[in-house]
């Protein structure tokens, strides 16, 4: 009885383990073509203001590599929140900087959206200084607080950095505490229902069988995961260092000092000021500087909340009605030069697999199945129009690890 129900723990296990593996995405790729094909966004008109601020709402949006065909059913059934892919911002920023209607860049960053990963973050930073760098158009960014409750927020700081200017509401929480992660173990689990666990691994360092092989981290284990942490940790706090004009021993400091109250961030110079969000959308709105704080506040602390003047401000507009615009244009330009060469841009998201991997169903699975993965990139190679491929790859990679 006990073996059976040891068994049936096992079992239990690879399938939740299974289910995460597989959650994490279809092989999904783009058209080969020379410009980006029209994805709809849902309603609004196609015409754009004379002037307008480009608004980057990460508060309704998570940043993914490849959208979920289903994303669009789950959002309407209130399911899941919208997503916008990493691709489709960088094209926003690199278009938004040469033109001229772009008066600014707003970033609203909360506790809930989700970044799929540091390397689509550091894309997006890339992409948002080269915005900097070609554009005299103010980007700023807001979060009501960096960590709600202390929670760690590092990586969504990390965002917001690049942007000229960072504000928090006044009684916010800066929780820049650094990255961590953390792995469970079986072993001792099943040693009591005297299961033995049989796996093969190629390489001591090959550790996603150390879950029931192990009950606790091994030296490569750990050596493995503390060199990402510290690889990872080390670019940041030198970016940051970057973008803030601070010394990486001054961001190595905050974070070790973290949380901190918005007056102690401002006093870091990782916060700029302490604003609410309706200070910070109508003064950049309105193109005016932030409001003054009253003389006797040093802190960074802004004035109370009030409800402002019913002035004329520039509309914001959505970052994916923005990319539903930029898709139309190249359309037109495209359809106008004809046939030419072109770039092939094949995504390849999820697990790795042999055959044609998983077919449909609504758990919606990615991963890069061989099969279909070979046939895209043999209809790449055989296209005359296609000069060169890039392929982009979000994985962790295949069963022999």
């Amino acid at each position: 009885m006990a073996l059976r129900g040891a068994g049936r723990i096992v079992r239990g296990t690879l399938a939740v383990v299974g289910g995460l593996t597989l959650g994490a995405g279809v092989l999904s790729y783009a058209a080969v073509q020379s410009q980006p094909s029209f994805r709809g966004f849902g309603g609004g008109p196609s015409k754009l203001p004379k002037e307008f601020l480009l608004e980057l709402d990460f508060e309704d949006l998570d940043l993914v590599e490849k959208s979920s065909p289903l994303n669009a059913v789950n959002q309407a059934l209130g399911r899941s929140r919208g997503q916008v892919e990493v691709r489709q911002v960088v094209n926003a920023l690199q278009g938004g900087a040469d033109d001229q209607r772009v008066k600014g860049v707003l970033a609203l960053i909360g506790g809930t959206q989700q970044f799929t990963g540091l390397a689509q973050v550091q894309e997006i930073r890339k992409a948002m200084q080269e915005f900097r760098s070609k554009s005299s158009a103010p980007t700023i960014a807001y979060s009501d607080a960096f960590g709600e409750g202390g929670l760690n927020d590092t990586v969504s700081y990390y965002m917001a950095s690049s942007f000229h200017k960072i504000y928090m509401m006044p009684s916010g929480l800066l929780s820049t505490t650094g990255l961590s992660t953390s792995s469970f173990f079986l072993r001792h689990l099943l040693d009591r229902f005297h299961v033995e666990p049989l796996f093969y691994a190629r390489g001591k360092y090959k550790n996603v069988v150390n879950t029931f092989t192990e009950s606790g981290f091994t030296p490569e284990h750990r050596e493995a995961t503390e060199g990402i942490l510290k690889g990872f940790t080390t670019q940041m706090i030198q970016d940051i260092a970057n973008d803030r004009g601070l010394s990486p021993k001054q961001v190595r400091a905050a974070i070790d000092a973290s949380p901190l109250k918005c007056p102690e961030a401002v006093d870091r110079g990782l916060i700029d000021r302490g604003l609410y969000r309706d200070q910070v959308i109508n003064s950049l709105a309105r193109q005016d500087p932030p409001p003054k704080d009253p003389a006797p506040n040093a802190a960074g602390i802004g004035p109370p909340k009030q409800e402002t003047d019913k002035l004329e401000h520039l509309p914001r507009v959505g970052v994916k009605r923005y990319i539903m615009h930029q898709d139309r244009q190249k359309a037109k330009v495209a359809k106008k030069a004809g046939a030419g060469p072109q770039v092939a841009v094949i995504m390849a998201c999820g697990g790795i697999v042999k055959g044609k991997g998983t077919i449909g169903g609504f758990n919606d699975p990615q991963e890069v199945a061989s099969v279909p993965m070979c046939k895209v990139l043999g209809d790449a190679r055989n296209n005359d129009n296609v000069k060169a491929v890039v392929l982009r790859i979000d994985s962790p990679g295949d069963p022999s690890q």
